[in-house]
């Protein structure tokens, strides 16, 4: 299933219950009208974190409200020193295989944000790479090939979600994983009572990790958001 490129290029490789967890995941939606979107908060020297929402979209019935639910089938946090960008690129290369290939990979890197996309694009993964500089307080727009995200739109965007039961998380995750990340359910404790400040004075300062939990939180809240908002405008802006 995967590539002798691909396998010798990791450093810290997923373990096969791990891969075939994944696979599990993944494939337990046959149905053409779910989607996978991955939300992916990169860092150097501090967390990064992974998210993987399958989004269902019901067929529109005649007066009756047509939204999207998701279900959260993956997490998994990178301590240092993974960190290091090939660790995160081979990784990614194992994890975007199978079901998940072409899926919607939205990145957020901070400062790095354009030399992060970059390195990714050059790896060729198969995915549709989707930029998003998160900034304390701003207007949602597409500008320079990325979208610039307000981080109060990004949790409230998803707030609302959970708010509204469109959201669940399987609790099921390999012991590999919960050896660094945390519980679903304390992310989507995080995710609830997330605090955040609207300043507009401060509209280009970079503020996505400020909590403790927040390479995850960013990472569900910026796959959520993305489903809710850019699902059908995305690939018609930049791919």
């Amino acid at each position: 299933m995967f590539s002798d490129m691909a396998r010798r290029a990791m450093w810290s490789r997923p373990s096969a219950f791990e891969i075939e967890f994944m696979r599990q995941q993944a494939q337990r939606s046959s149905s053409p009208k779910s989607v996978f979107l991955i939300g992916l908060s990169v860092s150097q020297g501090a967390p990064s974190g992974i998210a993987i929402l399958e989004r269902f979209k019901p067929p529109p019935s005649p007066g009756q409200r047509c939204v999207a639910t998701y279900v959260c089938r993956y997490l998994r946090r990178w301590l240092p020193p993974d960190t290091a960008y090939p660790v995160l690129v081979a990784d990614l290369s194992v994890m975007l295989n199978g079901p998940l290939v072409r899926s919607d990979l939205i990145v957020e890197a901070g400062s790095s944000i354009k030399p992060v996309v970059s390195m990714l694009r050059k790896q060729r993964l198969p995915a549709h790479i989707c930029p998003v500089e998160v900034k304390v307080s701003a207007e949602d727009t597409f500008v320079g090939g990325a979208w610039r995200v307000g981080k109060g739109s990004l949790i409230e965007t998803t707030r609302l979600v959970l708010q509204e039961e469109r959201m669940s998380f399987d609790e099921q995750m390999p012991a590999e994983v919960m050896a660094t990340t945390p519980s679903v359910r304390t992310v989507y404790q995080a995710l609830l009572t997330y605090p955040f400040e609207r300043s507009p004075a401060a509209n280009d300062a970079f503020a996505a990790r400020e909590g403790e939990y927040d390479d995850l939180v960013v990472a569900v809240a910026m796959a959520c958001w993305y489903g809710e908002n850019c699902k059908k405008t995305f690939r018609m802006l930049y791919c």
